[in-house]
Parts: structure tokens; C-alpha cells; sequence
């Protein structure tokens, strides 16, 4: 995880979402590695919203081929 980066935080304003703009707006907050985030209402919508970071790496491709 990155320096600061506080994942509670982005869960508490999820959970306290109202709309799906508010919880997809609350994502933006989580600083953790990949994770799969679902939003469902009283009203029977269903949101998926991919958050993460990922690490900078140069001269890497990250398709497998090549030197290390």
C-alpha cells in the first residue's frame, strides 16, 4: 500500500453512499491492490466498479515475455 493510504476510510464513505454516483465517487479513495466493488439498491440496480492501484515498472511489460 501506498504512504497515507488509508482503505477503511474509502469503506466508511462507500457504506455511506446513498446513490451509485456517491459510491462510485467513494472508490476513488481505495488505495489497496485490485478489488471488485458492487453496489446493489432497494430498487433492484446492481453496479460493479473495479478500483486498485497498480506499481510503476520500468521496463517491464508484464506480458511475460522478455529478461527480468
Amino acid at each position: 500500500m501506498d504512504v497515507g493510504g488509508a482503505p477503511y476510510l474509502a469503506s466508511l464513505r462507500m457504506d455511506q453512499a446513498k446513490t451509485w454516483e456517491e459510491f462510485r465517487d467513494a472508490t476513488n479513495y481505495s488505495h489497496i491492490p485490485g478489488e471488485n466493488m458492487i453496489w446493489a439498491d432497494r430498487d433492484g440496480n446492481i453496479g460493479w466498479q473495479a478500483v486498485g492501484i497498480a506499481p510503476l515498472r520500468r521496463n517491464f511489460s508484464g506480458s511475460g515475455a522478455g529478461s527480468r
